[in-house]
């Protein structure tokens, strides 16, 4: 991921929060859910008040069923987040850490999300996907200078680079996807934004 040298002078303090198109946001793709309305709000606004005052966002998709804390990843998927995290830090950037959760925990919430995944397995349709990157455009419209980095590994890299297909020519979103799951690989698109690690690292990826 290429950078560039500049310093984001955005406090909390001096930002206004979108509320209006937040609401119309939320309104858009789920009119007939209040609990879902409440928790698109919910979500934007951790990672709108996250990204406040900060050169770079990074938001970690994780793999399988997208809803493992960090505590419960293993050390392979944990290692593109600490490897981009320490390399900002080696440059002197701030930045922000956040998990982007797919799914909820239990058995149940799996069961309801059966359908969709099996979408995502078969087509690679994500209604998800779309969601996020409205939001994501939002956010860096609302907050100059911000640059966004998308991490995942296997399904998470998936949804991601889903995510960058919609997303289309945003300067400051790039993606790390690490091991997308094979069924993707066929419709994934790779831009000069998308850093793709399909084998050890060492060779040419």
């Amino acid at each position: 991921v290429k950078t560039n040298s500049y310093t984001n002078n955005q406090s909390a303090s001096s930002v206004a929060i979108p509320w209006e198109e937040i609401n119309l946001l939320a309104q858009r793709f789920f009119r007939r859910s209040r609990s879902k309305k409440e928790q698109l709000i919910a979500r934007f606004l951790n990672l709108f008040n996250e990204a406040t005052g900060k050169d770079f966002l990074i938001i970690h998709s994780p793999g399988g069923w997208g809803n493992s804390q960090w505590d419960g990843l293993l050390d392979w998927e944990k290692s593109i987040v600490t490897g981009v995290t320490a390399t900002l830090e080696k440059l002197g950037y701030s930045y922000a850490v956040v998990q982007y959760f797919r799914s909820g925990n239990g058995w149940i919430r799996h069961m309801k999300d059966i359908a969709k995944e099996a979408r995502f397995f078969l087509t690679g349709g994500s209604p998800r996907a779309e969601v996020m990157s409205e939001e994501l455009k939002m956010i860096v419209r609302h907050l100059s200078g911000l640059k966004i980095i998308l991490v995942g590994a296997s399904q998470g890299a998936a949804f991601n680079n889903t995510t960058m297909q919609k997303l289309g020519r945003q300067e400051h979103i790039f993606s790390n996807e690490l091991g997308t799951f094979f069924p993707h690989m066929p419709r994934r698109t790779l831009t000069d934004r998308t850093l793709a690690i399909d084998s050890n690292g060492l060779m040419s990826d």
